[in-house]
């Protein structure tokens, strides 16, 4: 069945139930349950169908995979109350009203089935008022003066609460205007959308704004008053709709705020005021739970308790958090469902609310009281129950997390508190012996039922995690933010999307990274990686390949034309309007191994044709594949006049190993070592480059010891990259005592690398969740370090007084800035050319947040710029280096990391040579499915013939060090 025929009879069951009991008004309660029994099954169809977010019905209804789970939870609570209610309300004073209540009790379903499926954001805060006021009957509905006031008090509280998130839409939408123009319609994924562009303070506030506005309405202390009463005074299967659900319904549309935020970049301060309310929360719970002496008030004070837990959840963020966020929300809803069954069926035993006069409750109703009991067991998070699992998925991520580990020790120690509070009740109720016997009604068999049906569920639940579950939350914790799409934001595009989604981010001083090609449900898509800017999160757009082929950015961003002829050539999609249209990777006269098995032949790479330069007196030079001193097999053709080079042309693939193809099927933490030997010198960037796109994936980050360590063996990769560059440009120059220094320094700090963690090249170190093992300084290192500086900076000023060095780098190989920018170049190239960008600061990693490296820039763009811009970043090495040794503290280097089944993770490292990016793709199966790598030589290599046209034969040694880019960089 379709998503939009599953919406209509969600909607359509509860809707005809109102009919019935309004027109009928016979046999009410009957089609109520036949009502819920319906929506139920539809509610776990839409959540297995909602793969991917959609609208309907001219964009009005959104069903993504967090909606439709909150919509599983509000048709549980209503399946379960729908049972009881047959039994509950026939003990009711006046029969003739039931149709009334099972009118208003089918109406209350329908508004809570149709709010979380709201696509515009001021249609969402509509179906939240008008759960307010449906509800306020049934709060209201036995007509006592409590009751009455229960209902008055509820309504003006929680209405004064939406009022407060209304303005913080409009706030919102004001932003907005600011992006879109003054008209434009403001729905989720607009939101999404604009986020990143939105003023940081009309963000924040109106995110405040909506937090506490919906934070009335799911029951988020201290905005949590009118719930003790509404519970309590409402008839109990209102009690379990309003418990189980509606808070639900609430603390979705704060979730999707929060979503906002983390999209923007700027969700670190809204995640701590979510904590703050979700430990504000826990103590009033658990100091109110105490002290009551009101049943329902008791239960009321839980639902409070773990509304915290799940704001808890969401605030510490990570897929973990998320996880247990959202199987608490399952847990909780099945759980508070049976405690006031229980309940209610005790309050009509005892005809009292008043806990003290409740005794010997297992005499009073034989059986009912032992699955009442188990609830209250469940309800606290003892095991083997589901919430014990949910409230440690959420204790866990707080533990892992970077600063909450204190909110993690007062969650635990909450818990313990409430466990005792809670229970002591239970222990009053049923261990002391009752004075006289209570003579209220025996619960009935519609009691039973879905008592045995919740205890079932939250065992089952609480003994097997489903494995469909972790998928989806996985996809969840991904789309909705929650803290974990803070590294990237995936956007399903159009391909007649891309070219203006391009030109924005241009204008907004954005830019692109790199574009690939992958394979989901055997259909082929493009996937474009976009930077918008520093501190900002990254953006992939997946675009699924027209049947024409593809068309070509690279006459908008000329950086994309070696990614989409690497794509044509490896993937088989076709490239339209190519201003370079010959292959690339595939040497010619070589069939291609396909990339997916997808591939249309028809897409095959053309053979390998290079443009010539014809003229009088021009002379073609083709140096290469060997070459002397040189290891890495390239080709490198000349057109030349003379010594003066007219055109360049590099031909760099022909040892091509398929590196990325070797990553399909494999573990992510065996594939680490596949990452390492992508380049050998740049084996911890990529290795950490790698490992933080896992845990991306994952939602994780690596403990802090781990992330300290990490950034020591970058600068010390750092180290011996520039002293080994700095060796090979004193040889291109000649400076043959230059080269001996830098080799001899260079050997040095391999050495030193060596003694730090076992490897020269510091393999066999990293890890996806932090580091393989703990690693210990030998006690003479600092020693050895500080020697190797002294001898560096010595080596450093020895060549900024050589001017048979210093001549040969001036104005050799200028690279214009623009054309930098245009052709990507990255790292030491593109800062010598004033391009102020670094990984390490713009977008901090392992322990660069906390120490941030100096950038050095130049502006002259030539071999000299290089030159001197690889010295200040060795200087900058070694002080950044004293700085985290000074900071590793004890403490473990290793955290849990599973990536979700179907998630996609963005990890990236400044390496020597550049910036490295990692994008994966994890299959059904917890294996990877696509890893596309960026490199920095691959980068620069295609900036670099710019830098030698028209320039003179004798310096293109020295320009081609300059770079410092490695062949094995590009073949991979």
């Amino acid at each position: 069945m379709s998503q939009p025929a599953l919406i209509m009879v969600l909607w359509a069951a509860p809707l005809a139930t109102v009919l019935w009991s309004l027109l009928v008004r016979r046999a009410t309660g009957w089609v109520n349950l036949l009502s819920a029994l319906v929506c139920f099954p539809v509610s776990v169809l839409l959540l297995v169908s909602a793969d991917t977010p959609h609208t309907w019905f001219d964009q009005m209804l959104y069903v993504d995979r967090i909606g439709a789970w909150v919509l599983m939870c509000v048709a549980v609570v209503y399946l379960l109350s729908s049972f009881f209610a047959l039994d509950y309300m026939r003990h009711g004073e006046d029969a003739r009203r039931l149709p009334n209540f099972y009118a208003l009790f089918a109406l209350f379903a329908w508004t809570m089935f149709a709010a979380p499926m709201a696509n515009m954001i001021g249609v969402y805060w509509i179906g939240i008022e008008l759960t307010t006021l449906v509800s306020t009957f049934l709060v209201g509905y036995e007509r006592r003066a409590e009751s009455m006031e229960a209902a008055w008090k509820y309504i003006i509280i929680v209405s004064g609460g939406i009022s407060i998130a209304l303005l913080g839409t409009v706030l919102l939408y004001w932003g907005g205007t600011f992006v879109l123009g003054p008209t434009y319609t403001l729905d989720w994924s607009t939101l999404d959308a604009i986020a990143p562009k939105l003023p940081v303070v009309l963000l924040q506030l109106g995110f405040l704004l909506a937090l506490v506005g919906y934070g009335v309405k799911a029951g988020l202390a201290p905005m949590h008053t009118w719930l003790p009463d509404a519970h309590s005074e409402a008839p109990a299967p209102v009690s379990a709709m309003l418990s189980g659900a509606l808070l639900n319904c609430a603390m979705l549309g704060i979730v999707r705020f929060l979503a906002a935020t983390d999209i923007a970049g700027h969700g670190a301060w809204p995640h701590r005021v979510l904590i703050a309310l979700g430990v504000v929360s826990l103590i009033v719970g658990a100091l109110f739970i105490m002290r009551q002496r009101g049943l329902k008030r008791m239960l009321a004070y839980s639902s409070v308790e773990h509304m915290g837990v799940i704001a808890l959840g969401f605030g510490f963020g990570g897929v973990l958090g998320v996880f247990g966020a959202l199987y608490h929300m399952l847990n909780h809803s099945i759980n508070k469902t049976l405690m006031f069954i229980g309940a209610g069926s005790t309050v009509h035993r005892y005809g009292t609310h008043d806990i003290e006069q409740m005794r010997d409750v297992p005499a009073a109703m034989p059986g009912v009281a032992w699955l009442w009991l188990a609830g209250a067991v469940a309800i606290t998070g003892a095991p083997p129950f589901g919430l014990f699992r949910s409230e440690l998925s959420v204790l866990m991520a707080g533990w892992q997390g970077s600063g909450t580990r204190w909110v993690a020790i007062l969650f635990l120690l909450l818990l313990i508190v409430i466990f005792v509070g809670f229970l002591n009740h239970f222990r009053l109720m049923y261990a002391r012996p009752a004075t006289t016997p209570p003579s209220g009604p025996l619960p009935g068999v519609m009691t039973w039922i879905p008592m045995l049906l919740a205890v079932a569920a939250l065992l089952v639940l609480g003994l097997w995690w489903p494995p469909l579950f972790m998928q989806w939350f996985g996809q969840i914790a991904h789309a909705s933010g929650g803290g974990v799409m803070s590294n990237m934001l995936v956007l399903h595009l159009r391909a007649t999307d891309v070219p203006g989604n391009i030109e924005n981010l241009l204008v907004q001083g954005g830019r692109m990274q790199m574009v690939y090609a992958s394979s989901v449900d055997g259909r082929i898509e493009a996937c474009y990686l976009a930077a918008p800017g520093a501190g900002k999160p990254f953006e992939l757009w997946r675009v699924a390949v027209p049947p024409g082929g593809l068309p070509s950015m690279a006459a908008h961003v000329p950086l994309l034309g070696w990614y989409e002829r690497e794509m044509q050539d490896l993937s088989g999609v076709g490239v339209l309007d190519h201003p370079e249209p010959y292959a690339l990777v595939i040497e010619r006269g070589t069939d291609p191994a396909p990339f997916f098995a997808a591939m249309d032949d028809g897409h095959y790479p053309a053979p390998h044709v290079l443009p010539e330069v014809e003229g009088d007196d021009v002379q073609e030079l083709d140096f290469g594949p060997i070459r002397a001193d040189v290891f890495e097999s390239g080709q490198f053709r000349f057109f030349y006049i003379g010594e003066r080079i007219l055109r360049y042309h590099p031909r760099l693939f022909l040892k091509h190993r398929g590196m990325e193809k070797r990553f399909q099927g494999l573990v992510p933490d065996a594939a680490v070592v596949l990452a390492e030997r992508v380049s050998g010198v740049g084996a911890l960037a990529h290795a950490l480059a790698f490992c933080q796109a896992i845990e991306d994936a994952a939602g994780i980050e690596a403990p802090p010891r781990a992330r300290v360590w990490r950034s020591v063996l970058a600068e010390m990769e750092r180290l011996y990259n520039h002293l080994h560059y700095l060796g090979v440009l004193a040889d291109a120059t000649t400076l043959k005592v230059g080269q001996a220094e830098g080799r001899l320094l260079e050997e040095q700090a391999k050495q030193l690398a060596a003694r730090a963690c076992g490897h020269r090249l510091l393999m066999n170190v990293l890890r996806p969740g932090g580091l393989r093992r703990d690693l210990a300084l030998p006690s003479d290192f600092a020693e050895l370090l500080g020697k190797l500086e002294s001898a560096s900076l010595r080596y450093l000023d020895q060549l900024e007084v050589t001017s048979s060095f210093l001549d040969r780098l001036h104005t050799t190989g200028p690279l214009p800035r623009q054309v930098a920018f245009d052709q990507g170049a990255t790292g030491p190239v593109e800062r010598a050319s004033d391009l102020d960008r670094d990984l390490r600061r713009d977008h901090p990693y392992a322990a660069y947040a906390e120490h941030a490296p100096d950038v050095a820039l130049h502006k002259d763009g030539d071999a000299y710029a290089r030159y001197r811009v690889r010295g200040a970043e060795l200087r900058a090495s070694f002080v950044l280096l004293r700085h985290l040794l000074a900071h590793l503290a004890p403490g473990p280097v290793l955290a849990s990391c599973v990536a979700p089944a179907d998630s996609i993770g963005l990890g990236w490292a400044e390496s020597p040579r550049g910036s490295v990016y990692y994008v994966v793709h994890v299959d059904a199966s917890g294996r990877l499915a696509r890893v596309k790598i960026k490199s920095p030589s691959y980068s620069n290599w295609r900036v670099f013939p710019y830098t030698v046209h028209g320039t003179n034969m004798m310096d293109y040694a020295i320009n081609e060090a300059s770079f410092g880019s490695t062949i094995a960089g590009c073949d991979r």
